[in-house]
């Protein structure tokens, strides 16, 4: 339900925080107050004196919130990079939207894999790629997104979506930074 223009009010039964966090990434909403998830180990807000841990905002006022946010997680879904490739840049010019989730493989061979890990530093070659892929005539806008932490065999792993003229230089954009990004990430070759 709705609240006014500015800001709504969603009440939710189900009670998975991912399946929450894709709803509302889905539905383009950029940020959000949640409550509950208190077992859930990532950063947050605390109003009164819950004991509590990760907390990085106790009892604040609204501009403590805004000067707080890169302290938060970003929580992104293939929907939700379409949806803001299309608020920013608009689709009349366009011809396709391409998507690319990336996960992570269990079995490469007879290697298997149980989890990787990802820290910040994937941010600067993703922003790097989203560049180049943007500098491709043709392509319109990108976002891509490498998901960070522990992340295990099945698990969603990158999220990009291209906006171009025509699929064919979404194709050949999104191909080049893929393997270029395995290359550089992964030390791989494919």
């Amino acid at each position: 339900g709705g609240v006014d223009d500015g800001k709504s009010v969603i009440i939710k039964r189900e009670g998975d925080l991912d399946s929450t966090l894709e709803t509302l990434c889905n539905a383009g909403v950029e940020y959000a107050i949640l409550e509950g998830f208190k077992s859930r180990p990532f950063p947050r807000i605390v109003i009164g004196d819950l004991e509590s841990e990760n907390v990085v905002l106790r009892n604040p006022s609204v501009d403590d919130v805004i000067a707080a946010l890169p302290e938060f997680e970003d929580y992104y879904t293939i929907e939700g990079l379409v949806r803001e490739l299309k608020r920013e840049y608009g689709v009349s010019h366009a011809g396709a939207i391409l998507t690319f989730n990336g996960v992570v493989r269990e079995w490469t061979g007879t290697e298997r894999t149980d989890h990787m890990e990802f820290d910040e530093t994937v941010d600067a070659l993703t922003e790097s790629l989203r560049r180049e892929i943007e500098s491709v005539p043709g392509i319109i806008g990108a976002r891509f997104h490498h998901r960070k932490g522990r992340l295990y065999a099945g698990e969603d792993l990158t999220y990009l979506a291209i906006l171009a003229k025509h699929r064919q230089e979404a194709f050949a954009a999104a191909i080049r930074a893929i393997d270029r990004l395995k290359r550089e990430l992964h030390d791989i070759e494919e």
